[in-house]
């Protein structure tokens, strides 16, 4: 498994990104972040650098993921990254200091009494996603983003870098949206003993802000960020590192 690791500071941050988009999403947190902490930064099977590995089930991935992180390090999911994550701290407690999870959620699924989204616009994208790849995340980018394609140095990243091939195999996107609609962590997650940090775009559609009143706990602390929706460290990169930043600095035994 290939791995991207920058820099060579004490505390180590674990990346994981969501659906459809792989670790090249990182690119407007990760010069800032790097400057603080090392970051190591993972391509989910299927994707990027590890277009061509494949694997079957969530707990050979898990399994996998841990033989190449480090002790105490700080583990930040993106949306359904946040499903591994949450998986990481259960299987290993005693390796992961802290947990951030961006725009994620136990459960995805909408369903009586818990927020989520609905089961129909998850399968229309993966069929957006089969027909136009490429089409399909510039819309949603400019969707939760709307200006990001009007500065010339996000339009060259993103048709240049972003979007540069090989694409994740509509067998991987399918794959990854199974688990998202059958992962479901609601009551394992009490089990999670460290620090946890749960940030939300105000307005996501995606994982509805009012999920974090089914997710209070001790140890846990949730911030919402105005103004932005399911990519908050890109719309607000800045606040976003500095959200991150002073979570990290209140940790003990760092």
């Amino acid at each position: 498994m290939k791995i991207e690791i920058i820099g060579n500071k004490k505390i180590h941050l674990i990346l994981f990104h969501g659906w459809g988009i792989g670790k090249k999403i990182w690119h407007w947190i990760k010069l800032e972040l790097s400057k603080y902490f090392t970051l190591h930064l993972f391509d989910m099977p299927g994707y990027g650098d590890n277009c061509n590995l494949y694997v079957h089930k969530i707990q050979d991935l898990i399994y996998m993921i841990n033989q190449y992180i480090p002790q105490k390090c700080i583990l930040i999911g993106w949306s359904m990254g946040g499903i591994i994550t949450n998986h990481l701290a259960l299987q290993y407690p005693k390796k992961i200091m802290a947990i951030i999870n961006i725009c994620s959620s136990p459960y995805f699924i909408k369903k009586n009494n818990w927020p989520g989204i609905e089961i129909n616009f998850l399968k229309n994208m993966l069929n957006e996603l089969k027909k136009n790849y490429r089409k399909t995340i510039i819309n949603f980018l400019q969707y939760n983003v709307p200006n990001i394609m009007k500065d010339i140095n996000n339009y060259n990243y993103i048709h240049n870098t972003l979007l540069k091939k090989p694409y994740p195999k509509p067998f991987i996107l399918k794959k990854n949206l199974k688990i998202i609609k059958q992962s479901d962590l609601r009551n394992k997650i009490k089990k999670i003993k460290c620090p946890k940090l749960n940030i939300y775009g105000v307005l996501d559609k995606i994982v509805p802000i009012e999920i974090i009143y089914y997710l209070e706990r001790k140890n846990t602390k949730s911030k919402i960020i105005n103004h932005t929706a399911h990519l908050p460290f890109i719309s607000q990169s800045k606040n976003f590192c500095t959200i991150i930043k002073k979570f990290i600095s209140t940790l003990q035994n760092l």
